[in-house]
């Protein structure tokens, strides 16, 4: 529905399921903007991970850049504790989780888990007026790796 147009704000709408066409140039002004504001974005591309879901905690927390990672074994409670730490850090926080529906299609569990784990700490982003997104990319667009996997 709202694809990633709300990724530069504080709010409670912040799990985002993406279809490819309702990707357009615009998320390259949004990376842009977000650069600017100083929020960080972590990619991960979920086509590795559904080979092995278990790791999907440890890539989430690397890429977000969590204090304790990797864990080493899932620890969906300390990735949470580490999101509200840098809740105290970060100006924002915006998560892509490209190709998405193949870490759905292999286990969905693991994304069930990282939903809840972000849910539970998402008031601490909101508390604060803070962006924190989670965005599941469901089919594939060249944009999404383009405007999100590169360095701010």
């Amino acid at each position: 529905m709202r694809g990633y147009s709300d990724i530069v704000r504080s709010t409670t709408c912040a799990v985002h399921f993406v279809e490819a066409i309702k990707v357009d140039e615009e998320v390259l002004d949004l990376k842009t903007e977000m650069d600017n504001i100083g929020i960080r974005c972590a990619y991960i591309d979920c086509r590795p991970l559904a080979m092995n879901a278990v790791g999907t905690c440890d890539a989430v927390a690397v890429a977000i850049g969590a204090l304790h990672a990797p864990y080493g074994e899932e620890h969906w409670i300390r990735l949470l504790d580490d999101m509200i730490s840098l809740s105290a850090s970060l100006p924002g926080l915006v998560i892509v989780m490209d190709h998405a529906d193949k870490l759905f299609e292999a286990d969905r569990s693991k994304i069930f888990d990282l939903i809840e784990s972000f849910l539970i700490q998402l008031h601490h982003w909101v508390g604060k007026k803070k962006p924190c997104h989670l965005c599941f990319q469901m089919s594939p667009h060249p944009l999404i790796e383009k405007a999100f996997n590169s360095p701010a």
